[in-house]
């Protein structure tokens, strides 16, 4: 039947003489080797190599740095492809309002020379007009007759001239509104193109931007995964045969109640004292680990 543990006020380290922290120090170091040692299946002992010590600490040190490292490079290359795709956007949007300008542009110069054709089919006409009157003025100082005759061929002359110059300002309106209607389906067209290029770079764009996230996801997890086995390897555990292990199978330990017997002043909340196999031990409350071999 395994002992009941109970938790008696604790001790202040700082009242012991200054040795407690300075042995609870000594202890964790050589606990987290043999820890280490016993998980792999190599014999464990009290006092580990200093050397042995280092280069554990020096693994995880340098571990840490690489996790570390890999998070800022794939932060810094999610930073490029997000600076890259507004780049590339930005780029694409000028380019697209460029080639809008220029076809704009190009419209309206096709409509003003259209209007200056208008302009110059309306001065001929009203010349033919003038030239026309001239004469009906020199036939009025021949005969009334033949100024009527001229006149009323005069009259035919001038509606006809009329009507082939409304025919021709008619024709002239006609091919400016198809030469309009083709320069606006032509910008259409190209603001269509430029659209779906912008629209095809920010697919991409997201699809990479996705992938980086989910790299740095992965890194991410597998860092907490890895901090989670080192922070596993700290668990609080049992004593046995002079060393610490992280197993909870061995229990056979008793609480110190008696401090007289043993010349122990009663603990302070946060510690207590244990004996194990005969031996007393200051035992942290906190993290169930020794730090004190007291007897």
């Amino acid at each position: 039947m395994q002992p009941t543990v109970r938790v008696s006020p604790a001790v202040n380290p700082d009242t012991q003489g200054g040795t407690i922290m300075n042995t609870f120090t000594k202890t964790l170091t050589a606990s987290t080797f043999a820890i280490s040692v016993a998980l792999s299946g190599g014999a464990a002992f009290a006092e580990p190599p200093a050397e042995s010590v280092k280069d554990y600490n020096k693994e995880v040190t340098e571990a840490a740095k690489d996790r570390a490292k890999d998070q800022q490079e794939l932060t810094k290359e999610l930073i490029e492809a997000e600076a890259e795709e507004r780049e590339e956007i930005r780029e694409a949007k000028a380019e697209a309002q460029e080639e809008y300008k220029e076809a704009v542009q190009e419209e309206n110069e096709e409509i003003q020379e259209q209007r200056e054709d208008i302009r110059e089919a309306k001065m001929e006409t009203q010349d033919e007009i003038q030239e026309n009157r001239e004469e009906i003025r020199e036939a009025q100082m021949e005969t009334q007759q033949e100024y009527a005759e001229a006149r009323k061929e005069q009259q035919e002359d001038v509606k006809e001239a009329k009507k082939e110059a409304q025919q021709e300002w008619a024709e002239a309106q006609e091919e400016n509104r198809d030469n309009a209607m083709e320069q606006r389906a032509e910008v259409r067209e190209a603001r269509g193109e430029m659209t779906e290029d912008i629209q095809e770079a920010r697919e991409e764009r997201e699809e990479d931007l996705m992938e980086a996230r989910a790299e740095i996801q992965d890194a991410r997890q597998e860092a907490t995964d890895s901090d989670a086995m080192e922070t596993e390897t700290q668990i609080p555990a049992t004593y046995r045969d002079g060393l610490i292990y992280r197993d909870t199978v061995y229990n056979d330990y008793s609480v110190v109640e008696d401090y007289d017997a043993y010349e122990l002043e009663a603990p302070e909340t946060g510690y207590y004292y244990a004996e194990i196999d005969g031996d007393v031990v200051l035992v942290s409350n906190d993290t169930g680990y020794i730090v004190e071999f007291v007897d």
